[in-house]
């Protein structure tokens, strides 16, 4: 995974639209945090459940230690609020600490600006 970035080298803001190949494109989060966890954004489903071993869970994320796709964790029904203290809707990134973890809840529903 990558920084979107100015000629400069410096990492363009995040939440702004950014030109890029006749598209858009944007940095969401920040740039400082190296261990996270990236929450399944449908929040249209409510149950997933595995086709091959039937289990059920209520949402997915996957970890991204720095900058690099890391593994799919799969959350069972109750974890989100009892890890968490929030609904699986209610999750967008998860920083991961030392201490333990930090729900940014500034990035469930963010504001875009142009750039």
């Amino acid at each position: 995974m990558r920084w979107l970035r100015a000629k400069s080298g410096a990492v363009e803001r995040a939440f702004a639209w950014f030109p890029h190949r006749g598209g858009l494109r944007y940095n969401a989060g920040d740039p400082e945090i190296q261990d996270l966890l990236a929450f399944e954004a449908d929040e249209n489903v409510r149950e997933r459940r595995c086709p091959n071993c039937e289990i059920t869970f209520e949402t997915f994320a996957v970890r991204i230690k720095p900058g690099v796709l890391g593994e799919a964790v799969f959350y069972a029904p109750g974890d989100c609020e009892r890890m968490f203290d929030r609904q699986p809707e209610a999750l967008a990134i998860v920083e991961l600490t030392d201490d333990g973890s930090k729900p940014h809840d500034e990035w469930l529903d963010p504001v875009f600006v142009d750039s």
